[in-house]
């Protein structure tokens, strides 16, 4: 099962299309996650943290069960956008900073060849291009830089830990992005 935390983000249906042909989705509403949550994921689960307007201070409140929820090993934990930039503060109190150019529907570019994508299974002969809707990025500095990959503008742009966290600062399903499917890849992976 797939748990889809909703923002109320435009770009959420597209998402869930993608998601909806790996598993079967629950859509929560973040104000409901601890009602609706806990107690029902378990091991073997995917919880998905979707794209959003905003700051992540303005959601926090609202998600302070998911702290402890996110240290259970056998749930993958996948952060997209605003869900990427949440995890990341929780998990390894990685802060927010304004990015040094805003992206907003624009393209960057990751690197082909790096290593952590080839591990992950994604490959193609260009670099990626993957869009971005965002002011903010996440300070990884004190992350171990063999588990995130940088976009063409120096920002944290995709972060993967252990089969069980994956956070991705650009929007896997956008038109923008170069091969959509293969972003989704290791959900499915984690499932098998």
């Amino acid at each position: 099962m797939i748990y889809f935390i909703d923002f109320e983000d435009s770009f959420n249906n597209n998402i869930l299309s993608y998601l909806e042909e790996i598993a079967p989705v629950k859509i929560v509403h973040y104000s409901n996650f601890s009602e609706a949550c806990c107690g029902a994921i378990s091991s073997g689960d995917i919880l998905c943290l979707g794209p959003g307007p905003g700051h992540i201070s303005e959601y926090l409140p609202f998600l302070g069960p998911l702290a402890e929820l996110i240290k259970e090993p056998g749930i993958m934990k996948v952060g997209i956008c605003l869900g990427h930039q949440i995890l990341l503060h929780l998990k390894f109190n990685c802060s927010l900073e304004q990015c040094q150019s805003p992206i907003h529907g624009q393209k960057v570019y990751l690197q082909k060849n790096h290593q952590l994508l080839r591990s992950l299974g994604l490959v193609q002969e260009q670099d990626f291009e993957v869009q971005r809707y965002n002011s903010w990025t996440v300070d990884y500095k004190n992350l171990d830089e063999r588990l995130y990959v940088l976009d063409s503008k120096k920002e944290l742009a995709l972060f993967y830990n252990r089969d069980d966290f994956y956070c991705l600062q650009f929007h896997p399903e956008s038109v923008g992005t170069s091969c959509p499917e293969l972003f989704f890849q290791p959900l499915r992976s984690f499932l098998r």
